[in-house]
């Protein structure tokens, strides 16, 4: 931990002393997040737009179906399987228009997964 904290002093020397000789006043970036956030909206809006989904329904189930293959990718990697078996069943029944939740016993007979009929609400980055 020291080696750490002594190495980022050096780095930070350096870098005031670069400043000064070369008349840098480090300043923090300002920018506006929101517009970030709106740009990305749009052009989602765009894209669905452009491949024929007008409804804001599919749009928004369309996204949750991608965030959800992300994560069973993710559960797959750190070999997390009922996991992500569970997140592919509610991927099926978003796909098939139902819930998103399987009732009763999968097809192996072993039961599992989300059984409250709910469909989570995607995270906000």
């Amino acid at each position: 931990m020291r080696q750490a904290i002594d190495e980022t002093a050096r780095r930070r020397e350096l870098q005031r002393a670069y400043n000064e000789a070369h008349g840098i006043t480090p300043e923090t970036v300002r920018k506006e997040v929101r517009a970030g956030i709106e740009a990305e909206a749009a052009a989602r809006t765009v894209a669905f737009t452009a491949a024929g989904q007008t409804d804001e329904g599919a749009r928004r189930t369309a996204e949750l179906l991608e965030r959800l293959e992300t994560e069973m990718m993710e559960a797959a990697a750190e070999l997390d399987f009922e996991r992500a078996a569970a997140i592919r069943d509610q991927m099926t029944g978003l796909r098939d228009g139902g819930t998103g939740a399987r009732r009763g016993r999968s097809k192996r007979g072993q039961g599992g997964g989300d059984r409250s009929g709910r469909i989570p609400r995607p995270r906000r980055s």
